[in-house]
C-alpha cells in the first residue's frame, strides 16, 4: 500500500510541476504576442511619421502607392519597419496615392497604411484586429466590423 501511496504522490507532484511549466510557457507566449502587437503599432507609427516627412518635402503631397516604400525609406531608414513582426505586409491605400494633404477632408479618419495579405486584402492578426495608420499620423487597431466605417477615399 505504501508503494502505491508514494507513486501517487510522485504522480501528483509531477502533474503540479508540468502545470506550472505550462502556465509559464503560456504566459511567455502571451507576452511575445503582446510585444509583436506593440512592434507592429510602432512600425506603422514610424512609417506614418515618414509619410508626413515625405509630404512636407514634396509640396504637401503623399507618395505614390507604387513606390511608397522607397519614397518613405529615407525618412525611416529601416527596411524592417515595412513588415509586421508576425509576417504580414503593410500596404498604402491607393486612393490617397499622390494626393495633397489639403485635399484630404478627414485626415484623422482617412486610412493611409494598413496590414494586408500582399494582395490588398485586409488581415486581422492582432487580437482579431487590423493595424491601421491614418493620414494625420495616429495608429490604431480596428475590428473587421469597423473597416467599412473607416474613410478610404480622400
Amino acid at each position: 500500500m505504501r508503494a502505491w501511496h508514494k507513486w501517487g504522490l510522485g504522480l501528483l507532484l509531477g502533474a503540479i510541476v508540468l502545470g506550472l511549466i505550462g502556465a509559464r510557457l503560456q504566459e511567455q507566449a502571451s507576452r511575445n504576442r503582446a510585444r509583436m502587437n506593440c512592434r507592429c503599432m510602432s512600425n506603422l507609427k514610424q512609417i506614418g511619421l515618414g509619410m508626413q516627412g515625405y509630404a512636407e518635402d514634396h509640396t504637401e503631397t503623399l507618395p505614390s502607392s507604387a513606390t511608397w516604400r522607397s519614397d518613405v525609406f529615407p525618412y525611416v531608414k529601416n527596411h524592417a519597419l515595412f513588415t509586421c513582426p508576425c509576417g504580414t505586409v503593410y500596404t498604402m491605400n491607393p486612393a490617397v496615392s499622390e494626393v495633397k494633404l489639403s485635399d484630404i477632408k478627414k485626415p484623422s479618419k482617412t486610412v493611409v497604411i494598413y496590414e494586408c495579405d500582399g494582395e490588398g486584402n485586409p488581415l486581422f492578426v492582432h487580437y482579431d484586429c487590423m493595424t491601421v495608420a491614418y493620414v494625420d499620423g495616429h495608429v490604431k487597431w480596428i475590428a473587421p466590423e469597423k473597416v467599412a466605417e473607416q474613410v478610404w477615399e480622400p
